[in-house]
Parts: C-alpha cells; structure tokens; sequence
C-alpha cells in the first residue's frame, strides 16, 4: 500500500491527487478528463490486482472500497463521475452551454451506465462467447492474478469490526456481480445490448458526417471540442479494445463511422497517455 494512502491525505492540499489503478475503467476515465480539461495531478497506485483496494486506510478514503478517488483542497470526492464534474468546476477551459451541453451530458449518462464490470468479467470467463472476438493472453493473464476478494473482505470484517458494515456492503456487491457473470445467457444479453448502443452511437456518427462532409467541425461526437460524451466513450472503446473485442465489433466493413472514430481516438495523445487498450510489458 502505497505511503500516500497510510499517511492518509496528501501533505500539499493544493494539488489534486487521483487514488487510481492505471487500468481501472472510472480511474481512465478521470484521468483523461484532467490532461483534457489541463488539470496537472498526482496519481496514488491503488493495485486492484492486490486487493489494495480492501486495506482499511483506503477503506477512509473510499467507504465503497473502490477506485477512483480524489483528493483537493482538503476535499474527497469519490466516484468518476462526481470528479468529473469536479474537474469542470476548476476547469478554466470554456465549457459547453445550452441545449448542445445537455445532449453532451445525455450521451455521457448513457454511455456510463453500461455494465461494464459484468461485461468485463463476463468476457474473460467466457472468451468464446462471441464468435470473431479472441481476448487477449495478457488480459486473461491480469486477470487471473487478482487476489481473492470474498475471502479478503470476509478476513477484514472480523479484523476490522469498527469498518464491518463497509466491507459487508462491499462483499454483497461483490457476490452479485459474481451471481450474474456466472450466467452465460446474461452475458451474451449484456453483449447484444452493447451492440445495439454500439449502433445507435455509429449512427450519430454517421448523421454528423453527412451533415459536415468537408468541414472540420465534427471531428469529434458534438462538434470539434472533445467533450465529456468523448471521454465517456473513450474508455468504452480502450476496454473494448482491451477484451479483444474491437475487431468483432467494429471495423472497414461494419460499424465503420465507429472504426474511423477510434482511429482517430488512437492518434489522440491524451488517449495515448492515460487510456488502456491492451496490457503493456510493464504491467504483464
């Protein structure tokens, strides 16, 4: 467990400090929104991997045992979605207004309710659901290290009393998304759902480059400015990317608005920087 997290909140409260792991969905997801909105911050490695998620001084920071976090002038804010509109408030970059702002955040509420925990998990146990889709040995390999998290929270609720009620809510949601991902059939419905949203995005895509053919106005899903609907989507497609799946779900010949879309993502530098789409030599 990292030293900034046992000696709890950072020393300078001036700088915004993201509690992350670098492959994380909601921890991807804020940190392209502080290179985005030019927010500088310092990133604390929480290893989901190793259950450092779990250890009661994080347990402080985050009640829900769970990544991202951030901490700011004195301030915790937990969950990516609450950062973000955090990180929009101490922006100084302009930001979006009126109706455009509210089809923007519409796209990004949608976009964040996806299951992608259950997908996630749900592909990796069953890489053969999906004819053309292949995940990743590297994947598979991450995976497999993760600790035990059943038996890490049952050990902390009897070590830890006065923290009990947080790892019990903890474990009971842990339990549940284990129940559903063991159900193959709910997860080749989760999958079919994800096309469908898969769809319609391909389509918005499609409607604004036949209504800006020539123009550099739509680069990106509302315009040229990458908004927080660009971000939100972003790390849908790095995850699916990560599972081996973007071939199977987008390419020249189906979806091909989306394919372009994420070529273009790719050339991005922040996705570059901050987003996961396949697991490096250094974190194998």
């Amino acid at each position: 467990m990292a030293d900034a997290v046992e000696n709890g909140l950072p020393e300078d409260s001036s700088k915004v400090v993201i509690y992350q792991y670098y492959s994380s969905y909601w921890s991807q997801m804020v940190r392209l929104a502080c290179v985005e909105k030019g927010i500088p911050f310092t990133k604390v490695e929480i290893d989901l991997v190793k259950g450092e998620n779990y250890n009661p001084d994080y347990l402080r920071i985050n009640p829900a045992c769970e990544v991202p976090a951030l901490a700011h002038n004195g301030k915790i804010i937990d969950g990516s979605q609450p950062i973000i509109d955090y990180l929009d408030q101490i922006s100084v970059h302009d930001k979006p207004q009126g109706q455009r702002q509210e089809e923007i955040e519409a796209f990004r509420r949608e976009c964040c309710q996806l299951p992608m925990a259950e997908i996630t998990v749900g592909v990796v146990l069953n890489p053969t659901l999906l004819e053309g889709a292949k995940v990743p040995e590297k994947t598979m390999e991450n995976f497999s290290k993760r600790v035990n998290r059943r038996a890490v929270l049952e050990e902390n609720i009897v070590k830890y009393p006065e923290l009990a009620d947080a790892y019990r809510a903890k474990l009971e949601r842990v339990i549940a998304t284990e129940v559903q991902v063991a159900n193959v059939a709910t997860i080749y419905d989760l999958l079919k759902n994800l096309e469908r949203y898969l769809d319609n995005v391909d389509g918005l895509l499609r409607i604004n480059a036949a209504e800006n053919r020539g123009k550099d106005s739509y680069e990106w899903l509302f315009g040229k400015d990458f908004t927080n609907a660009d971000i939100a989507l972003a790390i849908l497609l790095a995850r699916l990317d990560l599972l081996g799946l973007a071939g199977r779900l987008w390419d020249v010949t189906d979806r091909i608005y989306l394919a372009d879309y994420y070529r273009r993502l790719k050339e991005r530098p922040s996705f570059r920087q901050e987003c996961v789409p396949y697991i490096s030599e250094d974190h194998a």
